[in-house]
């Protein structure tokens, strides 16, 4: 049964197999069990340090190897100091520290895969524990059988070929083979949270039914079929929702995500923080539904952070997922350089950044003008009064407690932070967001209304047209 799983899982018998190996039952099992198939193996020893006789045992499964004839390669860390170190728990440090070398090895070697000895009743005991972590749909399939692309590797897939298989039949295949297992002390110990399902919890839910392990294996064999469906429709949902991707955020339209059912809503959700952080393990119901809740019902200040330092926040009429590190995406609003401030001593052209231009034109004012102005409907183009501007102009971004009268507002002062909130213009392009003045007074902010001061009028012979315009290179 073994080898013919083995088969289905590698391509050929002539490139290597990495296998992690500690000695006890599952590894060796698997060990041996590729090596009878003729199979070319590596075997990869980590030594975590957790214990006094880890050393010894390291050195029992290097000779083990060298009798049966398998390249060997060793590596160890103090992974209880690196634990305490990076605040995470113990069986956090060990899995990754033991991945971060199998893969490091596996890309030295080039070798076709890394094979682990998980097995049927670790697949049950992953899945109780995502369960009790409350752990959305993917974590109940539990393990996959072969993993491609991985937290480790775009290229060398991970496999489980004893997925299938139960410790029992290993234990047996251990005897029939005559093979000694080393036996590590530290899985019978509760402390930790997988030997305490194993060997508290199951037993409760065995009273209940004697067969429970292997309902739960076939209840992740039957979801993980499902949820390959349904990760098939999210994917198309995604794709058409999806209107940017940049590095370190994607954007959708909010009506396109609004509009979904609440499954599609929560899976899309979940593949979005897949995409984003690829190593991301812990993504509960809450996340997903502070999230949907967003999309629901925005806020000014958006989600900071939702979870693994990835925040949620609308601008306009897109919902943008991003990474704390991501480079904002303000190239579709008008933004002059941080801290920057440009003259304008006459009129012509300004470049901004991100493709923006700035123009300025004197024009005399007559019938054709003045319907041009009647008929205007975009905001980033104004006319104002030649005769009511005072030279040099300035542009340059928002100051704090800035206000002005915008035109038809009879005089009346409005703080120009209220008005960018109010025009929902995103927060991140407010600070940057360029503003033209005569002096210290505001002329014009782009994107919404002169200044009343500076409005044309009847009486107006010449008017300055202002312009702001993003323009491809």
């Amino acid at each position: 049964m073994i080898s013919e799983v083995i088969d289905r899982l590698v391509s050929n018998k002539e490139d290597e197999i990495l296998v992690g190996v500690s000695g006890g039952p599952d590894s060796l099992c698997l060990v041996h069990a590729l090596v009878k198939e003729n199979y070319p193996v590596v075997a990869a020893h980590f030594n975590h340090q957790l214990r006094p006789g880890a050393d010894a045992e390291a050195r029992q499964v290097e000779e083990r190897m060298a009798r049966w004839e398998i390249p060997f390669l060793r590596g160890k860390a103090d992974v209880g100091s690196i634990a305490e170190k990076s605040s995470r728990s113990l069986e956090e440090a060990a899995r990754n520290l033991r991945y971060q070398f199998l893969f490091s090895k596996a890309e030295e070697r080039k070798v076709q895969a890394v094979a682990v000895g998980h097995t049927a009743d670790d697949q049950v005991e992953t899945v109780l524990m995502n369960i009790i972590r409350g752990a959305g749909f993917l974590g109940l399939t539990g393990m996959s059988m072969t993993s491609l692309p991985n937290e480790w590797s775009e290229r060398i897939p991970l496999i489980r070929p004893l997925l299938t298989v139960w410790k029992k039949e290993i234990e047996d295949y251990c005897k029939a083979h005559h093979l000694s297992p080393i036996r590590d002390p530290s899985n019978e110990d509760l402390a930790f949270r997988r030997n305490r399902i194993r060997h508290q919890l199951i037993p409760i839910l065995e009273e209940y039914n004697p067969r429970v392990r292997e309902k739960i294996w076939q209840l992740a064999e039957i979801l993980r079929e499902d949820y390959a469906l349904l990760d098939k429709r999210t994917k198309t949902l995604y794709e058409g929702a999806l209107q940017k991707v940049g590095e370190g955020y994607r954007a959708f339209s909010r009506e396109d995500l609004g509009g979904m059912e609440i499954g599609d809503q929560r899976r899309l959700i979940r593949w979005v923080l897949r995409d984003l952080r690829p190593h991301l393990d812990q993504v509960s119901f809450d996340h997903v539904e502070r999230a949907r809740s967003f999309i629901d019902q925005p806020t000014e200040r958006g989600v900071d952070n939702l979870v693994g330092k990835v925040g949620v926040k609308l601008m306009e009429k897109t919902v943008y997922f991003m990474t704390w590190d991501a480079d904002i995406p303000l190239a579709d609003y008008p933004q002059m350089r941080k801290g920057q401030r440009l003259f304008i001593q006459e009129p012509g052209l300004i470049h901004l950044s991100q493709g923006w231009v700035f123009e300025l034109q004197t024009v005399n004012m007559g019938q054709v003008e003045r319907e041009k102005i009647l008929a205007n409907q975009d905001p980033y183009q104004a006319w104002v009064d030649a005769g009511e501007v005072d030279f040099p102009l300035t542009l340059a971004g928002r100051k704090e407690g800035e206000r002005y009268s915008p035109l038809g507002m009879e005089g009346k002062r409005v703080s120009v932070s209220d008005l960018m909130i109010n025009e929902k213009i995103p927060q991140e392009a407010r600070e940057r967001w360029p503003i033209l003045r005569s002096g210290e007074k505001i002329l014009w902010v782009p994107g919404y209304q002169i200044a009343h001061g500076v409005r044309i009028r009847q009486k107006s012979g010449k008017a300055l047209h202002l312009s702001l315009e993003k323009r491809q290179d």
